[in-house]
């Protein structure tokens, strides 16, 4: 198993813990007056309850701080907000560390083929996708092997002899209900979905039954 992306991530994780580690030995937590002020939205103004109200978010604040320091993601996010990161003198250092685990961390990173659609197996129907460049082509369903232009000739061929209900009977110049009751009838089945999940008929099978729909209304008439 190819452990570089975890040794990646390993050392990114330690880049970020040791400088938030050293921005919190560098920022102490600030002192109650500093923090929060007497007159802060949501305090009462009384003495006493101004004390202790004070304490409470104090507490509040040194809870976040120590949740932030606890996981990657709030060290990461806690380092991005600090408002005069420039100014520290570890800040260039910093930058440069984060920099180069991200780099290695994304080199790491086992990215698959660029793939595209090549087709439906000429077999078995499945639709078939491939690495860009692929010369040959295997279905997965039924392990049939095309060359890759054949095999999208022969989708594009097969789809321009497919359609849908409606386009069918526009195509045949019938009523889209005397199509509909072919379908009904068992008489037209679908050969396939397409890619909206509409079910596909043959033009040609729906040629075949003209002449007997043709048939069946002189009789009637």
């Amino acid at each position: 198993m190819d452990s570089r992306a975890s040794d990646a991530r390993t050392a990114l994780v330690h880049v970020l813990h040791g400088w938030a580690r050293c921005w919190d030995e560098e920022t102490p937590v600030p002192a109650p007056d500093e923090a929060i002020g007497p007159t802060h939205g949501g305090i009462c103004r009384h003495a006493s309850c101004w004390r202790v109200q004070r304490a409470a978010r104090q507490d509040a604040f040194c809870a976040l701080r120590v949740r932030m320091l606890a996981t990657a993601a709030g060290q990461a996010r806690l380092l991005a907000g600090v408002p005069d990161l420039a100014a520290r003198e570890w800040a260039p250092e910093l930058a440069r560390e984060i920099r180069d685990a991200v780099r290695a961390a994304e080199r790491a990173i086992d990215r698959p083929p660029d793939v595209e659609v090549v087709g439906r197996c000429q077999g078995c129907g499945t639709t078939l996708y491939a690495p860009v460049g692929a010369p040959l082509v295997e279905c997965p369903s039924c392990g049939r092997r095309e060359g890759r232009e054949d095999m999208r000739e022969a989708s594009l061929a097969q789809a321009r002899t497919l359609l849908p209900a409606h386009q069918l009977a526009a195509v045949l110049h019938v009523d889209p209900a005397r199509v509909r009751q072919w379908i009904r009838r068992e008489r037209l089945v679908p050969v396939r979905a397409d890619m909206d999940g509409r079910p596909v008929y043959r033009i040609a099978d729906g040629q075949a039954l003209l002449p007997l729909a043709d048939e069946r209304e002189d009789a009637t008439t």
